[in-house]
């Protein structure tokens, strides 16, 4: 507002002070304000006072209201003396009437131990007149006090002056919103707390609302503030999504406020509702009110009701759409019942409310948007569960959003291109990002179908028949669909003769073809690999190394010629695995050993030093390091290959000195050894031998008794070893 605003606050408090006539007792626990334009520059004001009536309150007393502009001069105070219309009613929230305790219309005037305090709502009417000498302004402020607060606050505010105000501009036709709930009153701790002002604005303006630091004295004393007015579970760091929720919270779109209070106090909450307009393309403020309110937080006595339902939904316009609204309650035997402000939110709308067999409500909300109700800015639909708890109930909001989106606007059409092709067209006005999809159906046979795609050019039907064929577009909650149909009739498939499917050996090649037998050249050709092309000639040359089904699409220049469709598959036979077993792989020069294989037939040996050949076996003497090779023909006729490596080295086999006496000669071999080792001796000799690891552990003894002494090792693990006999030490390496 302009410059001058806090002065003009300034003179305001001061002359409330000055004139104020106090209410008998201090017990104002609320207020809240709305007008509506009567036109001729007059406005009906609704003021709303909550007092409490169970602690000695007295019955309210005339408001001071001043009325002052931000842009001039202009002020004045109001004879609130003479109000249009004065209700008064008990509004404390217990199951029956009769248990009300405000002495006061719809109260009984008693009041009981079970019933923690009695509150009593006052709306008074004015009507206030700003043309003529305050035509100049546009901007006012009103602003109206009583004394004075509870002496039941905990957190400051005990018995300070309460004032309230909020802001018109005469100069643009407007009315408030309105206040649908009743204020927050008193919640249990340690139960989770979602509760609505239930703001609702005729025009359909705009709301935004934060927390404020209540009017009239006093503060907050730490560690509480106007963000943070209650002890919460989490603390000072809200997050309304945490489960529990953390810290206060206040949506600043939909006014939700969550919380799960966690220390029994009394605390005022001020909530500001600004209320906001576009004008000329422009988001512009066009009024501001609120509602001030103390809450009391006690012992728990009624566990909080609950609503499932998703905080977001997104409608289509002309398109019927409906969600459902789940209640529970904690309470054994509590029952709930649904409520909604779907008649003055979302005009048009359906809340149906059924109940279950446990006694909790179920809400199911329908609407079919229209195209003028189109827009950006969500729909706001207030839900409140209430439960049967006696003597006090309790209560749960929920706002849920909705977004109208437009249908698609959509034309679909079909072009015949020749007897057996057609364009498939969709034209979308719509370029956002959305789901589509075409279906082509024989029958209820799917043939194909094609996502992501608005046109289709030139397809081609392969029989003569009658095809359905559908587009369906979704985004969001919007759906299109559209159906039509397709008859190819007069025409004749194109024949041809293709290779024959066969066996063949892994790794063959072999030419595959088709010849066309009737149409008109030049023919095309696509051959396919799991829906890969592979080629676009009329023959082409294949190595398939596993079974494969090339897929033939061949397509006439005539074209009522309905392009043949076929397939070549070529099975691989059964793989034999071929292996060659050595007797070592590691020799030392000179020395020989037996390769044998598992083949089956025709067996060709290649590799230098091969002695003597026997077919599946070879006995060979490599002189160095050598491959050798076998190919052999298996029972289907296929060439199967195996090849191992034999190293030759002048190192590996051990020796023991001879004896000074004997001339004795040890040999040990083989050297890597797989299974055993042979201990070979020119002499006979007794003694005894160990293996030991590397690290000097002993793994296995035995005594030498003949020439040549069988030694299995298949209880060691693969490694270094090293064998002792006597004094002599020689290593050897057990294979994997």
């Amino acid at each position: 507002m302009k410059k001058n605003l806090f002065l003009l606050h300034l003179l305001l408090f001061v002359a409330f002070e000055a004139n104020a006539t106090h209410v008998a007792g201090t017990h104002v626990v609320g207020a809240d304000a709305q007008w509506r334009s009567l036109g001729g520059d007059t406005f009906e004001i609704t003021l709303t006072v909550y007092m409490r009536c169970t602690d000695g309150g007295s019955s309210l007393t005339n408001p001071i209201i001043q009325i002052i502009s931000d842009s001039c001069t202009n002020s004045y105070n109001f004879n609130s003396g003479n109000p249009v219309s004065y209700a008064i009613d008990d509004v404390t929230p217990v199951c029956m009437d009769n248990l009300k305790p405000c002495g006061v219309a719809g109260g009984s005037g008693q009041s009981t131990a079970q019933i923690p305090l009695g509150i009593e709502r006052n709306r008074l009417t004015y009507k206030i007149y700003l043309g003529g000498p305050y035509a100049n302004c546009c901007w006012y402020m009103i602003r109206w006090g009583l004394c004075c607060r509870s002496p039941n606050n905990t957190t400051g505010f005990m018995e300070t002056d309460f004032l309230n105000e909020f802001w018109l501009n005469r100069c643009i036709t407007n009315n408030s919103p309105h206040f649908l709930n009743n204020e927050l009153v008193m919640r249990c701790a340690g139960e989770d707390v979602c509760y609505n002002l239930g703001m609702y604005d005729d025009d359909g303006d705009s709301l935004s609302y934060a927390l404020s630091m209540p009017l009239g004295g006093g503060n907050y004393t730490a560690p509480w503030s106007y963000s943070y007015p209650l002890t919460c579970n989490g603390g000072n760091n809200p997050d309304p999504n945490a489960y529990p929720p953390k810290g206060f919270n206040l949506d600043p779109v939909t006014g939700d406020m969550i919380f799960r209070p966690t220390q029994l106090l009394v605390t005022p909450i001020k909530v500001s509702v600004t209320e906001w307009r576009t004008i000329n393309g422009i988001p512009k403020v066009i009024g501001k009110t609120g509602r001030d309110m103390e809450i009391t937080i006690l012992l728990p006595f009624n566990k909080t009701p609950t609503l499932s339902v998703s905080p977001v939904y997104n409608f289509c316009a002309e398109q019927l759409n409906c969600f459902e609204i789940t209640t529970g309650d904690l309470n054994t035997g509590d029952s709930t019942i649904i409520s909604s402000n779907f008649l003055n939110a979302i005009p048009g709308s359906s809340f149906n409310v059924v109940t279950d067999s446990a006694l909790h409500a179920t809400g199911t909300f329908c609407w079919t948007p229209t195209a003028g109700q189109v827009r950006t800015k969500p729909y706001n639909l207030l839900v409140k569960v209430r439960d049967n708890h006696c003597p006090v109930y309790s209560e749960t909001h929920r706002t849920i959003s909705i977004i109208v989106k437009p249908k698609f606007d959509i034309t679909v059409s079909k072009v015949k291109n020749s007897c057996t092709t057609y364009d498939l067209i969709a034209f979308n006005k719509d370029t956002s990002s959305h789901y589509r999809k075409w279906e082509i159906r024989n029958g209820t046979t799917l043939l194909d179908s094609f996502i992501g795609r608005d046109t289709i050019l030139n397809y081609k039907f392969y029989n003569t028949g009658f095809y359905i064929v559908n587009y369906i577009a979704t985004n969001t909650n919007c759906t299109f669909s559209h159906t039509d149909t397709i008859i190819v009739t007069n025409a004749e498939s194109l024949k041809i003769i293709k290779t024959k499917d066969t066996t063949i050996c892994a790794g063959t090649s072999l030419i595959i073809g088709a010849n066309p037998l009737n149409g008109q050249p030049p023919y095309g050709y696509r051959w396919y690999n799991n829906n890969n092309l592979v080629s676009i000639t009329q023959n082409f040359s294949a190595t398939p190394l596993m079974n494969t089904t090339y897929k033939l699409e061949a397509i006439s220049s005539d074209t009522c010629k309905i392009n043949c469709i076929d397939s070549v598959t070529i099975n691989i036979f059964p793989t034999h695995t071929l292996f060659i077993i050595p007797g070592s792989s590691n020799l030392v020069y000179g020395q020989s050993t037996v390769l044998r294989s598992n083949g089956k037939n025709n067996f060709n040996w290649s590799g230098n030093g091969i002695i003597s050949n026997w077919g599946d076996s070879v006995l060979v003497k490599p002189l160095v390091t050598t491959t050798y090779t076998l190919i052999s023909i298996n029972a289907n006729g296929c060439d199967d290959t195996a090849k191992v490596t034999l190293y030759v080295s002048n190192v590996g086999i051990g020796k023991l000195r001879p004896a000074a006496s004997g001339g004795n000669e040890l040999r040990v071999y083989p050297n890597p050894a797989m299974d055993e080792i042979i201990i070979f001796n020119s002499n006979p000799m007794i003694g005894r031998f160990s293996i030991v690891n590397i690290w000097g552990q002993v793994q296995l003894e035995g005594e030498l008794k003949k020439k040549k002494t069988n030694v299995n090792i298949n209880s060691l693990a693969p490694g270094i070893y090293f064998i002792k006999v006597g004094n002599e030490t020689r290593k050897f390496v057990k294979g994997p």
